[in-house]
């Protein structure tokens, strides 16, 4: 199993999947050209970094799951794929 503890979602691009609250939140976030998700558990005090995709599977996913994705975070997708 990977490790992906060096990546934090607040050091990369990413979005929050529904709302922010006191005891966590989850989202996606882009590092080095893949979109991982992400999860913090504010009550437990922990954190996760997983699940790495490249970009065009990620749009698969989401378009498969009808996951919204804000047009900022898209932007950067688009530019990833440019590089």
């Amino acid at each position: 199993m990977e490790n992906f503890e060096h990546i934090w979602y607040l050091d990369c691009p990413h979005f929050t999947v529904g709302q922010v609250d006191q005891w966590g939140e989850h989202g996606y976030l882009l590092f080095e050209n893949k979109v991982y998700s992400y999860e913090e558990d504010r009550k437990e005090q922990t954190g996760s970094t997983s699940s790495p995709q490249t970009i065009v599977e990620f749009l698969t996913y989401a378009e498969s799951n009808q996951l919204t994705i804000p047009d900022d975070f898209m932007e950067k997708l688009k530019a990833a794929l440019n590089e």
